[in-house]
């Protein structure tokens, strides 16, 4: 989980990571948006979710560095929606916006 410091990005960030550790029997850490991009795992699938376009930042990066890591971003990224493989945000964050990975939950 990539973390910018403002709370309430973290709360959100926190509450799925926790439900997706407890379905998937794994654990998470936090990482901070000023740390260097981690190394990664290879025998296992790697997920970076975050909230926040410091965070969105971040999470393409680590995209960029690791393709085959899958980049959750929590509400409305203000730019490149497509490289991210999931968005989590509320309705009206796309109201404007035609995004084919969007998903009503």
């Amino acid at each position: 989980m990539i973390n910018d410091g403002v709370q309430g990005h973290l709360n959100q960030s926190t509450a799925l990571c926790e439900q997706l550790c407890k379905e998937l029997s794994q654990k998470y850490e936090l990482i901070s948006i000023h740390d260097d991009l981690p190394s990664l795992n290879s025998e296992d699938k790697n997920y970076f979710i975050g909230a926040g376009n410091k965070v969105h930042k971040k999470l393409l990066e680590i995209k960029k560095r690791y393709s085959d890591a899958f980049v959750i971003a929590i509400l409305r990224p203000s730019f490149f929606m497509s490289k991210f493989d999931l968005i989590l945000a509320p309705n009206h964050d796309f109201i404007f916006k035609k995004f084919q990975k969007l998903h009503y939950l």
